[in-house]
């Protein structure tokens, strides 16, 4: 048996009631989007991440999506999180956006979400991580939508820490912080697993991984 995997990131103590719209009966195929994570402890070979939806529909709907692990680029910087001054936005920090992907995993299809909380459960092949870096999912070939849904809304980290706001990049455009200055705070739900281990980074995993729903 391999080593325990340990938490090294982990935003799914407190739900905002509210989420970003990722996918809608007129969107079936979304943008790339995700949030940047600074980890906690030592173990950085990444064997699971799970993700919280959220859906405003009433039925059963199905999706496809696909995870995807971006460097931070630190030659580069563009507007991030809302700076925020007697109750309103004054500008931007700048921050460095995301790199090249150094992970990409599989096209993982059939995904089912529910009316209310979802939660998705994604093996990651032992991928070596740094410190900071962003994950991101893309969704694609949405049916039975009938509201809106996406990755919900959490604050703050219990383990780990991101700041107040998320990437997203449409249709290959380049990256695009958004922030509402914590109206809502701009963090999305997730969860981190990783083992101690000195193994290489990773392309890609032939292996679908699984996808649980919380109910």
């Amino acid at each position: 048996m391999g080593p325990e995997p340990v938490v090294i990131y982990d935003n799914t103590a407190t739900y905002l009631h509210n989420g970003m719209q990722l996918l809608s009966p007129i969107k079936p195929n979304s943008a790339e989007v995700g949030d940047e994570v600074r980890l906690a402890g030592t173990a950085r070979e990444v064997v699971e991440l799970k993700l919280r939806f959220w859906s405003q529909g009433t039925t059963t709907a199905t999706f496809e999506a696909r995870i995807r692990f971006h460097s931070i680029d630190y030659d580069k910087t563009t507007p991030g999180p809302a700076v925020v001054k007697d109750g309103k936005i004054t500008g931007y920090d700048l921050t460095p956006p995301p790199g090249p992907a150094f992970y990409e995993g599989p096209l993982l299809k059939d995904m089912k979400i529910v009316p209310g909380m979802n939660e998705y459960s994604f093996t990651i092949p032992h991928v070596k991580v740094p410190d900071r870096f962003v994950w991101t999912i893309q969704a694609y070939n949405g049916k039975g939508f009938d509201g809106v849904a996406g990755p919900a809304y959490y604050d703050k980290p219990t383990v780990g820490s991101s700041d107040d706001f998320f990437w997203h990049s449409d249709g290959g455009s380049p990256w695009i912080a958004y922030s509402w200055g914590a109206a809502p705070v701009a963090n999305l739900g997730a969860r981190i697993l990783a083992v101690e281990g000195g193994g290489q980074e990773k392309k890609g995993n032939p292996v679908i991984p699984p996808a649980s729903l919380l109910r």
